[in-house]
């Protein structure tokens, strides 16, 4: 029963542009006391109402998910190589690898 209503909660999500502290908590995979941390430490963007109200953007919580791109290994090398090609150096035996 307790697995029904996360997967109900998490299909509502879907529907919701404002969420509020239980909402991103389940968007994010963590407690609602992470979430009230990373809300007093600033990490998240979120906007207060009072002193216990806390609200979310849905969008802005997506982007901020998506904000540090962790690159792949392609996407280093051909940086490289282009850097290589655009940087002249007195030693090439670094770009040689490449």
């Amino acid at each position: 029963m307790r697995e029904l209503q996360e997967i109900k909660k998490i299909l509502l999500l879907g529907s919701k542009e404002v969420l509020n502290v239980d909402d991103v908590a389940t968007l994010l995979g963590v407690s609602k006391d992470r979430v009230y941390h990373m809300v007093s430490s600033r990490d998240l963007p979120c906007y207060k109402r009072g002193n216990r109200s806390v609200f979310f953007k849905k969008k802005e919580i997506e982007e901020w998910m998506l904000e540090y791109k962790q690159e792949s290994n392609d996407e280093i090398r051909s940086k490289a190589v282009s850097y290589c090609f655009t940087h002249p150096l007195k030693d090439r035996k670094l770009c040689s690898s490449l």
